[in-house]
């Protein structure tokens, strides 16, 4: 993405001390982050409904301050009321710049998704999202 709502979709965050494309921009140098609040989202509004299957991050890391240790995968059709599609995941990707890969158990169609943090350290990100599904 080249801004929030450019090539298509809609991306927002909880707050945005970058920019919340960065972490849908594919470019590895980028990175949006929080400062550290549990409850904080990122989340992807798709043009018309999708159904995501699997959710591939790239933690940004800040020292031992940055990792996202807990998250879940949630999504909802209206941008206010969200449901679980996952539950608390543990994030396996424990360096800056690894990615990690998670299964999400999903059979309908949803125009937002958002990762939700349940845990994180101070300055807690992503340097890249990327959501798949038929």
């Amino acid at each position: 993405m080249t801004s929030n709502t450019n090539p298509s979709g809609t991306v927002s965050a909880f707050s945005e001390t970058q920019p919340a494309y960065y972490a849908f921009d594919g470019n590895e140098d980028t990175y949006w982050y929080t400062y550290g609040n549990e409850g904080s989202y990122i989340q992807y509004k798709f043009d018309k409904a999708k159904c995501v299957r699997k959710i591939l991050v790239q933690t940004y890391v800040n020292g031992s301050n940055g990792l996202i240790k807990k998250f879940k995968v949630q999504a909802s059709n209206d941008g206010s009321t969200f449901i679980d599609l996952t539950d608390t995941i543990i994030n396996s990707n424990q360096s800056d710049k690894g990615e990690s890969e998670y299964a999400i158990n999903n059979s309908q169609k949803y125009l937002y998704y958002r990762v939700y943090t349940v845990e994180s350290g101070a300055y807690s990100g992503w340097r890249s999202i990327q959501m798949y599904g038929n």
